[in-house]
């Protein structure tokens, strides 16, 4: 059959292949390239964030964004940087390190496929640390709030401890 791994729950999916890797920023920039429709998710692949998708959209239409950035308040920002906000509008992006309580990244973005439009990228680029880093102010980027869980596998520990609690997530127990 033709259409296996071309259609997952009704989704149509579709590849883009890196010939060479292109970091964060420059995949992102080719899968959007080819992207039928607009505005598109981009997900993190070692996270877990059980947001509220339909919600997340209907923000970013509401406020005609460019790109909405799901954030996750948590007790110590110290692990994954911080991100600071005003009238759910990011001001910036803080580095990994400052202890405390705060916004983070929960890495979920919806974004418009021309978001790169304007800026003058090199081929290879990171979309976090070269594009949403250096560019807060221009980006105007709006904040999704969310209390709903979420969990980073990127340590063995937090890896283990996905096993146990996603499952139960899952199935409402």
């Amino acid at each position: 059959m033709d259409t296996i791994g071309r259609c997952h729950g009704g989704i149509d999916v579709n590849y883009v292949t890196e010939e060479f890797p292109l970091g964060t920023g420059g995949a992102l920039r080719k899968a959007l390239s080819e992207a039928s429709d607009s505005p598109v998710f981009a997900l993190n692949g070692d996270t877990f964030f059980a947001l509220d998708y339909q919600a997340m959209l209907a923000q970013h239409r509401e406020t005609g964004a460019k790109l909405t950035v799901a954030l996750r308040h948590i007790a110590d920002t110290s692990r994954y940087g911080r991100v600071e906000v005003e009238k759910k509008r990011i001001i910036s992006f803080r580095e990994k390190g400052e202890a405390g309580g705060g916004w983070i990244n929960g890495g979920i973005y919806l974004l418009n496929q021309d978001i790169f439009a304007a800026y003058e990228l090199p081929e290879t680029f990171s979309f976090e640390q070269d594009f949403l880093q250096q560019y807060p102010e221009r980006l105007a980027p709006h904040a999704f709030l969310s209390a709903a869980y979420f969990i980073d596998i990127g340590i063995p520990e937090d890896y283990q401890r996905a096993q146990e609690e996603i499952p139960h997530l899952l199935l409402g127990s």
